[in-house]
């Protein structure tokens, strides 16, 4: 079953594009086209799919071609890999369909839009509630809950301490309830490595770029992959 959830996985990432294109400006949301001034004919898909041309003057507009739409057909086909139960399967289609146009919209403009990680919240929560339910598996249910709280604690302080966005404190307790699903070790590898990932993107940055430690560097993208490289290493 879960090279076929690849096509609605495409989908998704044509949807992410379209995200992108609304929100990775200064003063969300953009309404015309960067090169020409056109407004979109088609509200919902305002560049041409794959390419990410406007359809009147051609110009493209990031991310690259094929980019979101590989991630996202990528990011359902593994959901289907996984398993663990339709709802567990479901849940990451839903955290890879709201949070990678968040996290793309993050590396273009280090911002990270609520009406995208609160919906991902909300409904990685519901599903993995209903798995749980579903299993009849009251543990998992309640570490999935504690995941969530415990990482958005973590992050709040961070927020507070370290200057981490706010952004990424509505996005990283998605992340640890899908992890907190399998279990506490998948938390903390997960987190962890997300951590790493955006320790080497800033030493990458700092030697290609000659950016300071002051540079900003977005922390949406490190903390997705940092979480789907551990399901991907959890896995069965």
């Amino acid at each position: 079953m879960w090279p076929y959830l690849a096509i609605p996985g495409l989908v998704a990432g044509i949807a992410a594009r379209s995200a992108v294109w609304y929100f990775a400006v200064d003063q969300p949301p953009r309404w015309s086209c960067p090169a020409c001034g056109s407004t979109p004919r088609r509200a919902l898909v305002p560049v041409r799919p794959l390419t990410g041309r406007c359809p009147r003057c051609g110009s493209s507009v990031p991310p690259p071609v094929l980019v979101p739409e590989l991630l996202g057909a990528g990011g359902f086909a593994l959901a289907g890999w996984l398993g663990g139960g339709g709802l567990r399967v479901a849940a990451v289609c839903w955290l890879v369909a709201f949070a990678l146009p968040a996290v793309l919209v993050d590396a273009r403009v280090q911002f990270l839009p609520e009406v995208l990680t609160w919906p991902c919240l909300a409904g990685v929560l519901a599903l993995c509630l209903g798995q749980a339910a579903a299993d009849g598996a009251p543990a998992a249910a309640v570490r999935t809950m504690l995941a969530g709280a415990v990482v958005a604690v973590l992050f709040r302080v961070l927020v507070s301490l370290a200057g981490v966005g706010r952004g990424d404190l509505s996005l990283a307790p998605s992340l640890g309830i899908v992890l907190g699903y399998l279990s506490w070790s998948a938390v903390v590898v997960g987190i962890a490595a997300g951590f790493c990932i955006a320790g080497l993107g800033v030493a990458a940055s700092m030697v290609v770029y000659r950016r300071g430690l002051s540079g900003q560097v977005p922390f949406g993208p490190p903390l997705l992959a940092g979480a789907v490289l551990t399901l991907w290493l959890t896995a069965r």
